[in-house]
């Protein structure tokens, strides 16, 4: 089964169905300091372990705010204000993350087995920097920086443009980003499954279920949920496609729920 999930990462068509997959956080909190929390450590490991039990599976401005007390956006806001006092200093600031986070790819490549890596980017959630100009100048540089490193180690990547919680990215910005499969926020976006794999030129997409507690995933039945994916996927096709979520499902998702998408994924 791997080697059939690896085909369509390719871009291939396999013979074992549309491939369907789904994340979450297992923790109260996923900003929690493992280092003065390490009982968060056995949460998630645990957390993993009943999840595969139960489902049939075969950042720089997150800093500048109080989680849970205070909204996501507002870290946007207060980048954007570091960013107007000194706009050098902030580019330094994020080329050394930059350069942080390929030392930990070389490492993931040097020291495990994994086959490529997931990664997460967006668009500053701030009015003042919702234009092309700011997006080529700060955002674009970091990560073309790191997924080029991302891409001399592994072959096959990730993008996740996160759409969590209302964050609205211009999905035609990202384009050219080199990574092989591309995951977005459908519905919020602006672009469904078969329109983003035109708009990224053909390369594997994927997701087209919205993660909230208001989307089908969360709320439907099972005829609901099935008839969806059927949808998705008379839509955006079965080459190339794999099903999931914007971004992570919630915490008290009913896991019966995703095995009737993946049950359908693999009927279809």
């Amino acid at each position: 089964m791997r080697n059939e999930v690896l085909k369509v990462l390719h871009n291939e068509s396999s013979t074992a169905g549309v491939p369907i997959s789904f994340w979450r956080h297992f923790a109260d909190n996923e900003f929690t300091d493992a280092a003065k929390h390490p009982k968060v450590i056995a949460t998630n490991l645990n957390g993993h372990r009943d999840y595969l039990d139960a489902v049939n599976i075969l950042l720089f401005k997150w800093a500048l705010i109080k989680h849970y007390e205070e909204a996501l956006t507002l870290a946007d806001e207060r980048f954007f204000d570091l960013y107007e006092q000194n706009p050098a200093i902030v580019k330094h600031v994020l080329d050394v993350i930059a350069d942080d986070q390929i030392k930990v790819i070389k490492e993931l490549r040097a020291q495990t087995d994994i086959d490529g890596i997931y990664y997460s980017t967006q668009s500053i959630q701030d009015p003042r920097a919702d234009n092309h100009k700011f997006f080529t100048e700060i955002t674009e540089p970091v990560d073309l920086k790191v997924q080029n490193a991302i891409n001399q180690e592994f072959e096959v990547n990730i993008l996740h443009i996160c759409g969590f919680d209302g964050a609205v990215n211009h999905l035609e910005w990202f384009t050219n980003y080199p990574l092989q499969v591309i995951n977005w926020a459908t519905k919020a976006d602006g672009y469904t499954l078969g329109e983003g794999k035109k708009l990224f030129g053909d390369r594997v997409v994927l997701g087209g279920f919205d993660n909230s507690r208001k989307g089908i995933l969360y709320s439907g039945s099972k005829e609901e949920i099935q008839s969806y994916v059927r949808d998705l996927l008379f839509e955006a096709g079965t080459k190339g496609v794999i099903l999931g979520a914007d971004c992570t499902v919630p915490r008290d998702i009913p896991y019966e729920h995703l095995n009737w998408a993946i049950e359908a994924a693999h009927e279809f």
